[in-house]
């Protein structure tokens, strides 16, 4: 019987990437339609509250 291996996959391969910025990711955040916008890479996350005070502020 003949020894039939496959060359095992690159590593980069099974590391999931931001489609967005690129960089190593665990989480992709997609819009109403199912796009991805961003990853936790690079997102920013703000309270409103806190947003809509800066927003009077300046």
């Amino acid at each position: 019987m003949r020894d039939c291996r496959l060359d095992p996959p690159q590593a980069d391969e099974f590391i999931p990437r931001c489609p967005v910025c690129g960089r190593e990711c665990d989480t992709l955040y997609l819009d109403k339609d199912h796009e991805v916008f961003a990853c936790e890479q690079c997102i920013t996350l703000c309270d409103a509250y806190e947003y809509l005070a800066l927003e009077e502020y300046c």
